[in-house]
């Protein structure tokens, strides 16, 4: 099975019911071909052509040349150096200069302010400076009296060494570290150090100069940035390895778009979108692009890829956008970070259908994948300019409301995403490395047709049956097959024609599993056999279509029983957070007033210790001697026992 037409000389195509022979490529749109049955020449539409499955690779005609086959033999483009001014070149220009001035000098005086204003024209200079030349000519009558002096001390500082000691201590202690101060406030330090040790103080600028001193890749690794300093300094390949052609590498990521979105029904506020892009880095065209509300995921990527390798004329046609957007083929390596969803299964699974490779990108380093990087700063930029954008930042944002404002649903935003794609990103100039202010499309069109570095590659092969290519780019699950059934998501899939393949196949072998997780009533089985998917339904005639995400929320609430006691688990939890808020606060309050006691009897004008200390003095040297004291206190005991024998007197 055919599922690409090849887009070279001598390819054998079918359209307009009649076999056709490819004999020129004329455009990205078009080709011009031979019809085989009366050999009549004409062109036709790329779009309109369908591959023939009625003529073996010989009749077909030479295959399209390899990468190598393509690089053999053609010169590498090297860059030409801009030539320098000889002496002799100089020392002409000098004799000319100082002959002039002879002239100048040799002229009457009301002719000669005439020829000053051209001398000063010609050798774009001001008439000041030609009178300063003029004294220097009549003084020496010599043209080498003409080149400028060099100063003696030209390049060494006129600062001592103890004030170079000085600043240079102040800037490591003070400026060298995480928190540095700024350098009018280290000035200030230098110069009180210097007027101590009976040194002259230095300028604002002088302190500057000396700072430029130490280079700055040991500045950030004293003031702790020694990640930024790992990507500044650190050794770096001057470009992508092999991107020196279209397609030759793809870089695809995900970022979000900070554009808030509303519903198509209500037109009320909804979340932001995600964006996942494939760029080409050989003449940034955007190849493809995914604009969903979930979050990144091999879904997204995969919708990606497939929009990247099909032709575009059908899908501007349905958003009614005029432009041309001639990207579609295989790439030679696609280069992705190191997540899940771009290198799982589904990738791997792509790369070997298509044969391309696939590149992780090198951990910390950014260098690698900074042409998307600079497409996504493009992008969030354009974005800003759209009613319901959500900034970069809060601090951007400040007091706009991005709910409020939002006016775009999710497919007017596509629509006004690829839009500014095709009729500005790609025919506005880059100043990327390699670009040099080239515009995308031209660039593309260079590189297929005529060549950069490297000769012309041409159109890539058309992609055949958009369905297949889709469904090959969906997630993946591998499943054994029992009775025509595959059981997947716990669901039971049938389809007769999986009969016989089951029959086929060995114990326990596993076939590849395709599903949209956007409704899993439908999957994909692939057939190795016959190189074709198999489509399959539930086996459960009564059950309705429905997504992944719906099917595990389903599951997840039928047989969890601790669903029902949810909100008292909630009620208890925040329960038991406000025990713990009362306990540090109280625990904090408690500390709190013993250390504001003690500071108190601390910091008072009489500190508590000495008060206390006199009282017990001054209370001390109030009582009475304790033996005098009992003395009177038995002698009062006395006098009451005689007072109380005496018998009555009138008794």
């Amino acid at each position: 099975m055919r599922d690409r037409i090849h887009l070279v000389p001598g390819e054998i195509v079918v359209s307009r019911d009649d076999h056709w022979r490819i004999e020129d490529l004329l455009d990205t749109g078009r080709v011009f071909c031979v019809r085989l049955r009366d050999n009549y020449f004409d062109i036709l539409p790329i779009p309109e052509l369908e591959p023939s499955d009625h003529f073996t690779t010989t009749d077909v005609g030479p295959p399209a040349p390899t990468k190598i086959e393509r690089w053999s033999g053609h010169p590498s483009i090297e860059a030409t150096a801009e030539s320098k001014k000889s002496d002799e070149l100089k020392q002409s220009k000098l004799i000319a200069e100082f002959r002039s001035l002879l002239r100048i000098l040799e002229t009457p005086r009301s002719k000669k302010r005439e020829l000053i204003r051209e001398h000063a024209q010609r050798h774009q200079c001001s008439e000041k400076t030609v009178y300063n030349r003029l004294r220097i000519v009549a003084e020496t009558q010599n043209a080498e009296s003409l080149e400028r002096s060099v100063r003696a001390d030209k390049g060494q500082s006129r600062i001592s060494q103890e004030v170079m000691e000085i600043a240079r201590k102040c800037l490591s202690k003070y400026r060298f570290k995480a928190t540095p101060k700024s350098i009018p406030k280290i000035l200030e330090i230098v110069n009180g150090e210097c007027r101590s040790a009976n040194l002259a103080e230095i300028s604002l600028r002088s302190l500057y100069n000396i700072e430029k001193q130490t280079p700055h890749k040991q500045k950030l690794l004293k003031q702790g940035r020694k990640e930024e300093a790992r990507n500044l300094y650190r050794p770096r390949i001057g470009h992508l390895p092999d991107n020196d052609y279209p397609l030759a590498v793809l870089q695809i990521d995900h970022t979000p778009a900070p554009v808030c979105l509303v519903d198509e029904v209500e037109r009320k506020p909804i979340k932001t979108p995600n964006l996942s892009l494939a760029i080409d880095t050989y003449s940034r065209m955007v190849f493809g692009f995914c604009i969903t509300l979930d979050p990144p995921s091999a879904l997204s990527a995969g919708l990606a890829l497939a929009h990247s390798f099909y032709p575009k004329e059908k899908y501007l046609q349905k958003l009614k956008i005029k432009g041309e957007w001639p990207c579609w083929g295989f790439p030679d390596v696609i280069l992705v970070d190191n997540a899940a969803d771009l290198n799982g299964k589904m990738m791997h699974g792509a790369r070997k259908r298509y044969s391309f490779t696939l590149r992780d990108r090198p951990i910390d380093g950014p260098n690698f994948g900074g042409h998307i990087e600079s497409a996504f700063k493009t992008f969030m930029h354009e974005f800003k300019s759209i009613d319901g954008t959500t900034f970069s930042n809060p601090k951007e944002r400040a007091e706009y409301d991005s709910e409020g404002k939002a006016i775009l649903t999710l497919n007017e935003f596509e629509r006004y995403f690829a839009e500014f794609i095709v009729n500005h990103y790609h025919l506005d100039k880059h100043t990327g490395k390699g670009m040099n202010n080239a515009v995308p499309l031209t660039k593309f069109k260079r590189g297929v047709f005529e060549g950069d570095k490297f000769p012309p590659t041409g159109l890539p092969p058309i992609p055949q049956d958009e369905l297949s290519l889709r469904i090959s780019l969906m997630p993946v699950e591998h499943r054994t097959i029992n009775n025509a059934q595959v059981k997947i998501f716990t669901h039971e899939y049938h389809s007769n024609a999986l009969k016989l393949l089951s029959d086929a196949a060995k114990p326990g072998q596993k076939f590849e599993v395709r599903y949209d997780p956007r409704n899993i009533s439908v999957i994909w089985v692939f057939d190795p056999i016959g190189d074709q998917f198999i489509e399959c339904r539930f086996s459960d005639l009564t059950k309705n279509a429905i997504s992944l995400w719906e099917d595990e929320a389903r599951r997840s609430q039928s047989t969890s029983d601790s669903a029902q006691f949810a909100d008292a688990r909630y009620g208890s939890t925040l329960r038991r957070e406000k025990i713990k808020s009362e306990a540090r606060s109280k625990t904090r309050h408690a500390r709190r007033e013993e250390e504001r006691h003690r500071q108190h009897k601390i910091n008072a004008l009489v500190p508590h210790s000495e008060t206390q200390k006199t009282e017990r003095v001054e209370r001390k040297a109030e009582q009475p001697d304790r033996a005098e004291r009992r003395k009177q206190m038995l002698q009062a005991i006395n006098e009451l026992k005689s007072s109380t024998d005496k018998p009555d007197s009138k008794k």
